[in-house]
């Protein structure tokens, strides 16, 4: 094993972690999740079988990633962020017919000034297509 998971979490059998990736307190990766090599997952991370993420990724505490995400290399998400498979999500109803591919990529067009209200935030590049409760 060339990769480090604090004993308060689990990686289920079938999940696949690259090297050098860390995963800390009390977070779990579900059989069917790949991670790429040196990424780092804060406390209480939850990665979802069918998700598939980069390389030099960073995970900040209380991140849930859903089936279906593609993270690409380079990507930092903040803290208590959210990425969803469902554009309009609803509780109690089966609607895995509606599941959508969604990619967090680091995106940096310089010729775009950055609002203000970014600049209060911890994450230092914006995430393209995210769903996460902060966009």
């Amino acid at each position: 094993m060339d990769y480090f998971v604090h004993e308060s979490s689990y990686v289920d059998d079938g999940a696949v972690i690259g090297a050098g990736t860390k995963i800390w307190h009390f977070s779990h990766v579900l059989s069917g999740a790949t991670i790429g090599e040196r990424c780092s997952f804060g406390q209480n991370v939850s990665v979802a079988g069918g998700t598939t993420i980069g390389n030099n990724v960073k995970v900040q505490n209380n991140v849930s990633i859903y089936e279906g995400t593609i993270i690409e290399d380079d990507v930092f998400l903040r803290p208590s962020c959210v990425l969803t498979n469902v554009t309009n999500p609803r509780s109690q109803v089966l609607r895995r017919a509606l599941y959508e591919k969604d990619l967090a990529a680091a995106r940096f067009v310089p010729s775009v000034p950055m609002p203000r209200w970014l600049r209060y935030y911890s994450w230092p590049l914006c995430l393209y297509r995210c769903r996460c409760s902060g966009c």
